[in-house]
């Protein structure tokens, strides 16, 4: 299955492509800021994507990439988040 994650930020997005076949993931050289999710879609279409993953921390934060992963509904990809609280710790 060919993955999305996901790593909001309200300026700037880290996005890395995966696979459950291989369990390998790599960053995808492409810099999207929050409100150009748009372009997600494209992603979505040219990789096969099956499954987006969105890292969500605390707070407001949280609440923000929620919000954002809400956007992304109409892709009709299921959409999981992962806790990643305290992991640049």
């Amino acid at each position: 299955m060919n993955v999305l994650g996901i790593d909001f930020g309200e300026t700037h997005m880290g996005l890395a492509l995966g696979s459950t076949d291989t369990g390998l993931a790599e960053p995808l050289a492409a810099e999207l800021t929050s409100t150009e999710y748009v372009k997600i879609e494209d992603i979505c279409i040219e990789n096969e994507i099956e499954r987006i993953v969105v890292g969500v921390s605390e707070g407001k934060s949280a609440q923000e990439a929620r919000e954002f992963a809400g956007k992304l509904e109409n892709l009709g990809i299921p959409i999981v988040f992962y806790d990643e609280t305290l992991s640049t710790r």
